[in-house]
């Protein structure tokens, strides 16, 4: 687990403990005679040491635990001769078609090569590849400046997961979001455990690991 806090992150810790310190000295001196002051006084002292630190050690903690998740999950592995994509264009890439949302109708485009292999473009109502490509999460909430994306390839026959590739992203606590939120935000993202660096090398999408082009 590694907590996210820059140098400036350190110095507005420091800013926020100075004028909370002289804030609970306001609150304490008129009520110093009291002798149930500490129970007054010693919680709210608690709280604000801990409240700079607190999301960004359960951000850091979530993230850990999450990213033990990520990664290419490779379930089982099937010879096609295209299959229909959800996600963005690609190329063919030894694909016999490919199928595909338009970018100008509201169908369904199918691409394939001929017997010269040239490509010829059809347009479908709905997908006929019995293999899909697809997100099952993209950009989903988990939980304190957490998200999750995944990409799956299913059997559309049965719903049947082949494989599935997980990232999940983090972003910075209130403390560092301070000024970051001024140069733009980018998150932090995990593409296999933290603690498992090799695990992050990625060679193409997760079809390319479960749809062989059939020869």
């Amino acid at each position: 687990m590694t907590l996210q806090i820059s140098i400036i992150g350190y110095l507005i810790m420091v800013l926020f403990y100075v004028i909370s310190a002289g804030l609970v000295a306001l609150l304490w001196y008129p009520s110093r005679r009291w002798q149930g002051w500490k129970y007054v006084i010693l919680p709210i002292a608690v709280v604000i040491l801990a409240l700079p630190w607190a999301d960004e050690v359960y951000i850091a903690w979530r993230f850990h635990e999450l990213c033990k998740d990520a990664g290419i999950h490779v379930y089982r592995k099937v010879e096609v001769e295209g299959f229909y994509n959800d996600v963005m264009p690609v190329e063919m890439n030894g694909y016999q078609f490919m199928e595909q949302k338009s970018n100008w109708e509201n169908n369904i485009v199918r691409i394939e090569k001929n017997e010269d292999g040239k490509r010829i473009q059809t347009y479908v109502d709905k997908p006929s590849a019995r293999y899909h490509y697809k997100y099952s999460a993209n950009n989903e909430d988990m939980g304190l400046q957490l998200e999750k994306s995944e990409w799956v390839v299913i059997d559309s026959n049965n719903n049947e997961v082949l494989g599935r590739e997980t990232i999940f992203k983090r972003y910075p606590g209130w403390v560092e979001g301070l000024w970051l939120r001024f140069l733009g935000i980018y998150p932090t993202i995990c593409y296999g455990p933290l603690n498992e660096r090799e695990k992050w090398k990625r060679e193409g999408l997760i079809y390319d690991y479960v749809l062989t082009p059939k020869k």
